[in-house]
C-alpha cells in the first residue's frame, strides 16, 4: 500500500504548530546510517535516547569530534570524520564527563567507487613497470 504510487512508502503533510515533541527511546542509542565509508564526510545523526543534557562530546573511534550539533531532545549530528575499517566504537559522553553514557558500533568500509580510482592511474602504474619498447 502507498498513497503515492511506491509500495510501503507514504507522504503526509502537516500544518500549524507542533508542540509537545518528545523522543523516542525503545531502540536505544543509535547512529543513522548505521555504515558508511571510512573516507568519512557524509552526516551521521545520533538518535535513539532523550538528549535532555545541554552538551554533549561524541568520540568516533578514539576521535573527539569538535563539530557536532545537539537538536535537543532528539538528536546529535555530527560528520564523520575518516576512520579506520571495519567496527567502530561511538560513544557518548555528557557534559565532560569521563564515563560514556552511550554507546553503539558502527560498520566502515572501502567504497567500491576506489576502482575507478584504480584503473584511472592503471596506464600510469603500468608504464612504470613495462619495459619500454
Amino acid at each position: 500500500m502507498s498513497n503515492i504510487g511506491v509500495p510501503g512508502q507514504y507522504v503526509f503533510h502537516t500544518t500549524g504548530n507542533i508542540s509537545n515533541v518528545e523522543c523516542e527511546t525503545k531502540g536505544g542509542f543509535l547512529s543513522t546510517p548505521t555504515r558508511g565509508s571510512l573516507y568519512g564526510g557524509y552526516e551521521l545523526r545520533l538518535h535513539g535516547i532523550c538528549f535532555n543534557e545541554t552538551s554533549y562530546q561524541v568520540e568516533i573511534d578514539g576521535q573527539l569530534l569538535t563539530d557536532c550539533q545537539l537538536y535537543a531532545p532528539l538528536y546529535i549530528t555530527c560528520i564523520m570524520p575518516m576512520v579506520f575499517g571495519g567496527t567502530i566504537q561511538i560513544r557518548l559522553f555528557a557534559n565532560n564527563d569521563n564515563h560514556p553514557i552511550a554507546g553503539t558500533d558502527f560498520v566502515t568500509f572501502v567504497p567500491e567507487d576506489n576502482a575507478e580510482l584504480l584503473l584511472s592511474n592503471y596506464a600510469e602504474t603500468t608504464s612504470k613497470v613495462m619495459p619500454n619498447e
